[in-house]
């Protein structure tokens, strides 16, 4: 058996809400109307979903947490394992803005309250961020991992064009901070299939961006340098562009504390911050975590930037990958 899914858009909950307490009003209806679907998997799931909505700040135990996790261990859901893996992830999501008000170690730290206002993007792939409190962007990431949501034009294409000129402004007086920045606008800029060739090779093979790349694999240099003025076939490029990926990422990783500043910079003129949500599998109660700060950051692709793989060292090598290629992004951790 499949359950149902937990995103806030299949509650419907896209919108704003002028407080916590309509908002906590909208996702109690949401789950009244899609009782049919909660009863298939165990007739205590919806009152547990309500239950980590009406009692975030609390401290008593879910009754009959034992028998109810048993069965949604068994069940998986759309885009998880099982059950309780989309109630961390999704309804982590829903239920993140009024965790962040209600549960009394974040409300500590934090400027918000029940008068704060939520919004729920339509969708989260083109808004860049989960949920909105009070203003602040939040993305959510799942409790153990790490989370890719730092895309090129999220960075140097922001449609939010004051937070866009107020990050360049920041960036733009120290050279290892523009640097990247420079680095960002050339993959934003270009295709996704010649983003990371383009970055080490440019356009004769040795004025790309990150040109200090080339000569450490002779080889590889020797099948991607143009020659003759004649550019380099997409298909050829493909063969390599997950090799090319971890070089970058690689290189990427030598400098940790400058892409850690940089993100954080980011994040700090966005005001975008993270939030994860756990589950106390003994009592049943949701464990939130909000965070302002990045503490580790690098460039990273998906491993299907072409239809061979990489090794640890990035050489390409014979083993076949699922071609689906996306621009490279910051993958970080909180």
């Amino acid at each position: 058996m499949i359950g149902p899914t937990l995103k806030p858009t299949s509650f419907g909950l896209s919108g704003n809400y002028r407080n916590i307490k309509l908002y906590k009003k909208a996702i109690n209806d949401a789950i009244d109307k899609r009782i049919d679907e909660f009863n298939a998997v165990h007739h205590l799931y919806a009152p547990y979903l309500k239950f980590l909505v009406n009692d975030a700040g609390g401290t008593k135990a879910f009754p009959e947490i034992k028998d109810l996790f048993k069965r949604l261990k068994e069940v998986s859901a759309p885009d998880s394992k099982d059950s309780i893996a989309e109630i961390k992830k999704y309804f982590g999501e829903v239920v993140g803005p009024i965790s962040i008000v209600e549960d009394k170690d974040i409300n500590s730290k934090t400027e918000f309250d029940a008068d704060s206002s939520v919004g729920v993007p339509s969708s989260v792939s083109q808004s860049g961020y989960d949920f909105e409190i009070g203003g602040t962007e939040v993305t959510v990431k799942m409790p153990k991992g790490k989370t890719n949501t730092l895309k090129p034009g999220d960075i140097v294409r922001n449609n939010d064009l004051k937070v866009r000129k107020r990050f360049f402004d920041l960036v733009k007086g120290d050279n290892k901070m523009k640097f990247i920045y420079e680095l960002f606008e050339l993959l934003e800029e270009t295709p996704i299939k010649e983003g990371a060739y383009k970055a080490i090779y440019g356009t004769t093979g040795y004025d790309g961006i990150l040109k200090e790349l080339v000569g450490k694999k002779p080889e590889q240099d020797s099948v991607l340098i143009p020659g003759n003025g004649s550019p380099i076939p997409e298909s050829i490029m493909m063969m390599y562009n997950n090799a090319l990926e971890k070089q970058i990422e690689l290189w990427s990783k030598t400098m940790k504390d400058d892409m850690v500043k940089f993100t954080n910079l980011y994040y700090r003129t966005k005001k975008l911050f993270a939030f994860s949500y756990d589950i106390k599998t003994n009592t049943g109660r949701g464990v939130p975590s909000f965070k302002d700060s990045v503490k580790d950051a690098y460039i990273m692709g998906k491993y299907r930037a072409g239809p061979f793989g990489a090794d640890a060292q990035g050489n390409k090598t014979d083993k076949p990958t699922r071609v689906q290629p996306e621009k490279l992004g910051i993958q970080m951790s909180f």
